[in-house]
């Protein structure tokens, strides 16, 4: 019986991961890694230049250069037939709903199983996603149907965030910013309504656990 080969591409930072998701991937029945990258702007000059695309991307969101939230829909809009498989450290609901209404057809966690990384490529390459324990099984549904929305961060109140997790001030955001000590703390208010949260430190956290903020 014919076994479809199933193209793979990776985007990861973390070098000991991506060779071991490599390793794994290359030993599973139909599957051949074609692209390795270590962020989302290699990622997407690889497969500009590749012979044949990828059926499936695998792509991690904590990424230096560019991230999955900047990555995901360049690359879903110069390649709609290309499936992505979003692999992450964050299991924040943020974080899962974006890339889903971002385009992504799955999301897992780091510490998924083999069987379940090898269940998750599979439903993705023949069913177009997968339902992970990460994420309800009505969310893709929802998604589809546009009853979930995610806040729009814009590019920046993410500069602000990326400051804030620098430990810096408001007075040395709104310095480095080139822009004032009010224009930040509107910025900041648009945050804490839009995020529903109270604090500074509850912005940090969220930067982080999202990874919008790369560690």
């Amino acid at each position: 019986m014919y076994t479809p080969t199933i193209r793979i591409a990776i985007a990861e930072n973390q070098t000991a991961f991506r060779e071991a998701m490599i390793f794994t991937i290359s030993h599973f029945n139909g599957y051949c890694i074609d692209i390795e990258a270590t962020n989302g702007s290699e990622l997407i000059d690889k497969i500009g230049v590749a012979e044949i695309l990828p059926d499936i991307c695998i792509m991690d969101i904590n990424m230096p250069v560019m991230n999955a939230y900047a990555a995901l829909p360049t690359l879903k809009k110069r390649w709609p037939q290309v499936k992505v498989l979003i692999l992450s450290m964050h299991n924040n609901d943020y974080a899962i709903k974006s890339m889903l209404l971002q385009g992504a057809s799955g999301y897992l966690s780091k510490n998924a199983s083999l069987n379940e990384i090898y269940k998750a490529l599979n439903s993705v390459y023949e069913l177009g996603y997968y339902h992970s324990e990460n994420a309800p099984s009505d969310l893709f549904d929802k998604v589809t149907k546009g009853k979930i929305n995610v806040p729009e961060i814009s590019g920046r109140e993410k500069d602000i965030l990326r400051l804030l997790c620098k430990n810096y001030t408001y007075k040395e955001i709104a310095e480095e910013l080139y822009i004032s000590v009010r224009t930040v703390d509107s910025h900041r208010d648009h945050l804490f309504s839009k995020l529903n949260i109270k604090s500074k430190e509850g912005l940090i956290l969220f930067a982080l656990q999202t990874g919008i903020v790369s560690i």
